[in-house]
């Protein structure tokens, strides 16, 4: 039995080589795809505003816990990872509600006693003007129990974001972090 890839021409650069009319298909298929989608917004009465932009402040999604001051594999206690936040926003009158979704990962080190890790992270609402108008620091116990080594937790923060008059959702930004020491920072900063 063939395999589907035998079955595949290639063409330049090794895509599969597509025939003029397949192209023109697919050339017609897209634009009636895209045309559909205009219509469909289009159709209803229901606006969508948008949400604040979600951002991962530069350096904060990593820490590394030492035990001591030795910075040898063998002194790192557990590791934290920030990964991949995710927000939907909701508009109550002149308020916007949002959810952020905080995804850590926790990995036990060889130096760990403990068997805990305390992972501490902030979620900072800033406007135009880059000033903070919600700034909120959490912390998260996430223990390894038996033979356990890494561990992902999810967390929900729901920042609620007050427009002034003539502000959108757009003038705001929101940044996610791990609250780290400038030791902590640093280490980061040149073990990229």
């Amino acid at each position: 039995m063939k395999r589907l890839l035998d079955h595949l021409h290639l063409g330049r650069l090794g895509r599969p080589a597509i025939g003029r009319s397949a192209r023109h298909l697919l050339r017609h298929f897209l634009w009636a795809c895209s045309l559909a989608v205009a219509l469909a917004a289009c159709s209803g009465d229901e606006v969508v505003l948008p949400c604040p932009q979600l951002q991962m402040l530069k350096d904060t999604d990593r820490l590394v816990k030492f035990v001591g001051d030795g910075r040898d594999l063998t002194d790192v206690e557990y590791e934290a990872a920030l990964r991949a936040p995710f927000m939907s926003c909701d508009y109550d009158d002149d308020v916007i509600e949002a959810l952020v979704i905080v995804n850590l990962v926790a990995l036990r080190g060889p130096a760990d006693e403990d068997r805990v890790a305390e992972i501490a992270y902030f979620v900072a609402v800033t406007n135009a003007n880059n000033r903070d108008v919600i700034r909120e620091e959490f912390t998260v116990q996430i223990p390894f129990e038996g033979n356990q080594t890494q561990i992902v937790v999810t967390e929900e923060v729901a920042p609620r974001i007050p427009l002034q008059a003539e502000e959108s959702a757009a003038d705001y930004r929101i940044y996610v972090g791990l609250r780290l020491t400038p030791d902590e920072l640093q280490y980061n900063q040149e073990n990229r």
